[in-house]
């Protein structure tokens, strides 16, 4: 489809630059940022929610990924941009502006509806749990050798 090769080809390198720079940003302020003795006192320290343009930016930027995930046909299409879109993203959810945070939760939920496993990795490992296991592979070593190798049947002709 044109479309869909327009925003691979065109559009997505745009929007790697503008996140690369507010990751960049973000990173500078964490560094520079003194740490709480308490968690309490961080959370309750609140900035004005007066965006700067830089910022309505980095907010237009992931409500154009909400609204380009929420459209079925082009979610489907573009699929394969969801586990790099959603590492890419993944950093805003703790952002110091509430509108950044939501908008970067509804294009996480966007991208969810679309491919909900091509996510899960990424959120396992920032809530620090470790992956489930999967109920089709032995959860021992010792099982897997009770298992055993699949006897081949051989056909033995006369």
């Amino acid at each position: 489809d044109f479309a869909v090769q327009r925003i691979r080809k065109e559009l997505w390198p745009q929007l790697t630059k503008i996140f690369e720079v507010f990751l960049k940003r973000k990173t500078t302020r964490e560094k520079n940022r003194p740490h709480a003795s308490n968690i309490a006192t961080a959370v309750v320290v609140k900035r004005p929610e007066v965006l700067s343009e830089q910022e309505k930016l980095l907010v237009a930027s992931l409500t154009f990924l909400t609204r380009l995930f929420s459209c079925k046909e082009a979610g489907i299409r573009l699929e394969g941009m969801i586990p790099s879109t959603g590492t890419l993203i993944l950093p805003f959810l703790d952002d110091d502006s509430v509108l950044v945070r939501d908008a970067t939760m509804s294009a996480f939920k966007a991208m969810l509806e679309v491919d909900n496993d091509a996510l899960m990795r990424p959120l396992y490992s920032v809530s620090c749990r470790p992956l489930p296991p999967c109920p089709l592979w032995p959860e021992k070593a010792d099982d897997a050798r009770k298992i055993g190798p699949s006897k081949s049947l051989s056909v033995e002709v006369a």
